[in-house]
């Protein structure tokens, strides 16, 4: 029982580097393209625009929207 639950931590180990890599990654890349559209708006001389970043922190399943809706929402 024992070497299953040593088995299932390694496994959770590997799974959380692998999301940790995935979110570096994908911050190196927002970075370089805010770095590259800043670049091109100084080129044009235009005034940066306004954008809406979606956030990038976790991300909630459909079943977990609807639950706090049902929860949350007054009838």
């Amino acid at each position: 029982m024992s070497a299953l639950v040593e088995i299932w931590e390694g496994e959770l180990m590997k799974l959380r580097e692998r999301v940790r890599l995935g979110k570096v990654l994908q911050q190196a890349k927002e970075e370089k393209a805010a770095e590259a559209e800043k670049e091109d708006e100084k080129r044009s001389g235009k005034r940066p625009e306004r954008k809406e970043v979606a956030w990038a922190g976790t991300t909630m399943s459909e079943a977990t929207v609807n639950l706090l809706m049902d929860r949350f929402v007054p009838w």
